[in-house]
């Protein structure tokens, strides 16, 4: 074989391998899953109620984590005032209920606002508790099969009518019992997530949604370690409406609608 016909065969074969290599390659991206969300909405809160933004009051070490490997937030801002925001949220997320289901997203709420509709007596244990032991459940039942979307609505700082056993001295206290409980969730939900092993492929939001004024900055964290540089900060203007285009955009979720 001469030297011409030597340089065509290996001419060919690094064609062959790069065909095959580029092919297994949009073969498998084409199956990368699609990232689950976990978006937990709290009502009532500014970002300055959490040790994560500088609370010399409140500690919140489970929230703080998120901020420690995401990213947080500095300039996020209602869209209205304390009374009408909350309406203009609700439909931006029944919104994305729908985009999020109509893309193949198993899609999931859970919140303490239903406790209203109880009386003591019926319910089963501390609000907070049984909202984030629905969602676990939920999430056993689910996440092998499809991608899923928790939207997670603790309520406002005042929603639960149950103090926790084991917060009845912080209530003593004057502290906020409502907001160590949500805390503690927060860092349960995303240990399950942990242990079944997909933190890694969930897009965690912690945000707020209304507080008494506009004009104070909501809390706002994103935690996505496949996009997001762990513990980075972001002094961009936003508002709360903004999230679910953002998240879309990020995580590379094509919305049909």
């Amino acid at each position: 074989m001469n030297k011409r016909k030597l340089l065509a065969y290996i001419m060919l074969v690094v064609i062959l391998i790069s065909t095959a290599w580029y092919t297994f390659a949009m073969k498998y991206n084409s199956y990368t899953p699609k990232p689950n969300l976990v978006i937990i909405q709290v009502n009532g809160l500014t970002a300055g109620m959490l040790s994560c933004y500088e609370s010399s009051r409140n500690q919140t070490p489970n929230i703080d984590l998120l901020a420690y490997q995401g990213k947080k937030y500095l300039k996020c801002f209602a869209n209205s005032n304390f009374s009408s925001n909350k309406d203009s949220f609700n439909k931006y997320t029944l919104q994305a209920k729908t985009d999020l289901q109509n893309s193949g997203y198993q899609i999931a709420e859970f919140s303490n606002l239903s406790d209203k509709k109880f009386s003591e007596a019926m319910m089963k244990g501390y609000s907070t508790d049984r909202c984030t032991n629905d969602a676990i459940n939920f999430v056993k039942k689910f996440y092998q099969n499809t991608p899923f979307a928790v939207f997670m609505n603790y309520g406002s700082l005042t929603s639960d009518t149950i103090i926790a056993a084991r917060h009845t001295e912080l209530s003593y206290l004057g502290y906020n019992t409502s907001l160590y409980a949500i805390d503690e969730n927060i860092g349960r939900l995303f240990k399950f997530f942990e242990d079944m092993g997909i933190a890694d492929n969930t897009v965690f939001v912690f945000m707020a949604t209304t507080n008494q004024t506009s004009r104070n900055p909501l809390p706002l964290i994103v935690r996505y370690p496949s996009k997001i540089q762990p513990n980075s900060v972001s002094a961009t203007h936003c508002k709360c409406s903004d999230i679910f285009p953002a998240i879309y955009s990020m995580a590379t979720i094509k919305i049909k609608s």
